[in-house]
């Protein structure tokens, strides 16, 4: 937890502070499905802080959710997570109607 603490005091960027808070509260509280979800919801209100789009993370996506959550937490590398979350953030936001800038889609472990 104080690493989630050192996060949210010293990134100043909402979005950049979401992808590890999502996975260090994950990881920190490792109850897959009720945690994941809370941990989803934080990740929410940092990107929310910024006025950005509700990310959801579609129920046919969780096994790829749990897949880069473990991977972060195995390998340290959090960069897969980061590009899945983006991938929701931007399928999110077509469902929603609104313009998503074009960036490269990297695959997922």
């Amino acid at each position: 937890m104080p690493a989630l603490f050192d996060l949210l005091e010293y990134e100043p960027e909402p979005s950049v502070r979401a992808v590890p808070g999502h996975w260090l509260l994950g990881r920190v509280h490792p109850f897959p499905d009720g945690d994941r979800r809370l941990a989803r919801f934080v990740m929410n209100a940092m990107f929310a802080s910024r006025r950005n789009s509700w990310t959801i993370i579609h129920l046919n996506n969780c096994d790829a959710d749990l897949a880069a959550l473990e991977y972060a937490s195995v390998i340290q590398d959090i960069q897969p997570l980061a590009h899945f979350v983006a991938d929701q953030a931007r399928w999110s936001m077509e469902q929603q109607g609104l313009s998503v800038r074009s960036t490269p889609s990297t695959p997922h472990p």
